[in-house]
């Protein structure tokens, strides 16, 4: 791992970007065409709007933050500026796992409150942009599925693989799942109000 952050771009030269994700807005229904960046998480594929992508960066060394939440692995210096990183794989209530040669962190960015919050997210792999049509996308199923619904876009089936599409403003800025290490198991359940 290098002190210094090296940027990756994504392979999606010519798409527009299409500004900062809005949180806490309803989710869209899934209109035209919309593209999407993909990752994984040890064997599971996700995907999110590449309109909230700000940059892919290499592995590089995190600074931990004294008493910050356990999903939260520190921060990074992005071009001067300090970066909030957090573990997608606990944040997602899976379980941990050391980065491997493949680790990226996301760099992604919202806006909350009129303000605009950048926030990077390491993942086991960034796979690829894709482009989904409507037709490729399904609703998430009404049971049997451990994401909250109001976190997902859909569901979209690409060769032999399904991609979770996630609203990334939504699933980062609610309130954590609890994971394994909690002793009861995988829970994904909506924050309680």
């Amino acid at each position: 791992m290098s002190n210094s952050p090296t940027v990756l771009a994504p392979s999606h030269a010519g798409t527009a970007h299409a500004g900062p994700a809005h949180a806490g807005t309803a989710c869209a229904p899934f209109g035209p065409a919309r593209t999407f960046l993909s990752f994984r998480l040890g064997t599971e594929l996700f995907a999110m709007e590449v309109g909230c992508v700000r940059e892919i960066l290499e592995l590089c060394r995190i600074t931990r933050v004294p008493a910050s939440p356990a999903h939260m692995l520190g921060v990074v210096n992005v071009r001067g500026t300090a970066t909030a990183v957090m573990d997608l794989r606990s944040r997602f209530g899976l379980s941990p796992r050391p980065p491997g040669p493949d680790a990226r962190i996301i760099v992604m960015e919202f806006l909350l409150d009129g303000g605009l919050v950048v926030v990077g997210g390491l993942a086991d792999a960034v796979c690829e942009v894709v482009e989904l049509a409507p037709a490729q996308v399904s609703p998430p199923p009404l049971v049997g599925m451990d994401w909250p619904a109001e976190l997902v876009l859909g569901i979209a089936h690409r060769e032999h693989d399904y991609l979770l599409l996630l609203d990334m403003a939504r699933t980062l800025l609610s309130e954590p799942p609890r994971t394994p290490a909690d002793g009861e198991g995988r829970t994904l359940l909506p924050p309680t109000r």
